[in-house]
């Protein structure tokens, strides 16, 4: 018995089986992460218009019509949905803002690029906040802002309150690098402990043929990974 399974032909079939089993279960846990309603959103740009008000003094004022700015600050803000089901204007509770405290003024909040370029919703100032229209999302849609603000040391929170939807996450690019790095790092440790299992068959041909394969899977996956790290940075 244990003869039989040091065969080479009963080994590559267990790591055919492996992989097939492998490979289903992250397509099912894929897909029932999508299924999720997952709501990001992610400061791009904090840029003072006065690098050291206190210090310049007088020499430079900026102004917003008539009135001086003490620390203007323009923000820039990334809102991105994941998930297989939409939000449609129906799941709205409380449609999604954006604020900066009580301390910090909102004085405009204006969209500048959208993925569709169909997505296209108004936003309004209430009660010092920026407020989106409740506008159908689906997955991948992504909505750039602007916020000029003016006080110290910004932070921007989030608030909205939708169907499926459990809370509007914070997020960073450094977030998303791990999680993009340990998801490729998962994908070829798997790939290597197959090609370990496969290549102990005796047969060159077969060894040659695998490790090729393997090779180009982990290529691919490289080169996934740059290219959705780049659309995201």
């Amino acid at each position: 018995m244990l003869d039989s399974l040091r065969d080479p032909l009963w080994q590559a079939l267990g790591a055919l089986v492996a992989v097939v089993f492998g490979i289903a279960g992250i397509i099912v846990a894929i897909l029932l992460a999508r299924k999720r309603k997952r709501l990001e959103y992610r400061v791009l740009a904090n840029i003072p218009l006065l690098r050291s008000p206190d210090a310049v003094g007088d020499q430079i004022k900026v102004f917003l019509g008539s009135e001086q700015l003490s620390h203007p600050v323009v923000l820039q803000v990334e809102l991105a949905y994941s998930g297989a089901e939409p939000i449609r204007p129906t799941d709205y509770e409380r449609p999604i803002s954006f604020g900066c405290g009580s301390v910090v003024r909102l004085l405009s909040a204006d969209p500048v690029f959208a993925e569709p370029p169909q997505l296209h919703p108004k936003v309004t100032l209430v009660d010092n906040r920026a407020v989106l229209e409740k506008v159908l999302l689906n997955g991948r849609d992504r909505l750039y802002l602007r916020l000029l603000v003016d006080g110290q040391d910004p932070k921007v929170d989030a608030d909205c309150r939708i169907a499926g939807l459990a809370r509007i996450t914070e997020t960073s690019t450094a977030d998303l690098q791990r999680t993009m790095l340990f998801r490729v790092c998962l994908s070829a440790l798997c790939i290597f402990a197959v090609l370990v299992t496969l290549t102990q068959s005796r047969d060159m041909l077969t060894r040659n043929i695998v490790e090729l394969v393997g090779c180009g899977a982990i290529g691919l996956i490289l080169w996934n990974f740059l290219r959705s790290l780049r659309r995201r940075l």
